[in-house]
């Protein structure tokens, strides 16, 4: 899960891919209750519940370098989320699960998983580039709207 907060009212996208190519827009979801835009001045938790319950996402690869995008901005990306709606989203499994079900791992713990969504996936590193390089060229854009790059090892442990 991610914590999210800000002084504003906030945009968030979160989108995961690995180096073999499998990619997923994590936020929004649209089972979760959070949706854009999210809430000034409160910690969210993301990717939200879903029926009150509280939600995080799961691992589905093992091995490899995961990369997380987290673009956030005062106003809706129109145009991002055009060019992410062909990224595969998660979606909620339903079943509940103990809570000590994953106990000692370090990966994994939540109830989304991956599901494809259609043939002409986008790959999401090409699109965060290319808004990195709008935001580049353009200093009112670069006030409202920040893109985070996070890349972890995924030791497939």
């Amino acid at each position: 899960m991610l914590s999210f907060d800000s002084p504003h009212e906030a945009y968030v996208y979160i989108v995961n891919w690995d180096d073999a190519g499998r990619a997923y827009l994590l936020f929004p979801m649209p089972e979760s209750e959070l949706h854009n835009p999210l809430a000034p001045r409160a910690t969210h938790h993301l990717p939200g519940p879903v029926d009150g319950a509280p939600f995080a996402w799961e691992v589905s690869s093992a091995g490899g370098r995961e990369h997380f995008a987290v673009v956030t901005s005062r106003d809706r990306l129109a145009e991002f989320e055009r060019a992410v709606a062909a990224v595969e989203r998660v979606r909620v499994e339903g079943g509940g699960l103990p809570a000590d079900a994953f106990a000692g791992l370090l990966r994994g713990v939540g109830r989304a998983s991956a599901v494809e969504s259609g043939p002409a996936a986008a790959r999401p590193e090409a699109i965060v580039d290319e808004l990195k390089r709008r935001l580049a060229g353009d200093s009112e854009l670069r006030r409202r709207v920040a893109v985070r790059v996070f890349t972890v090892e995924n030791s497939g442990d």
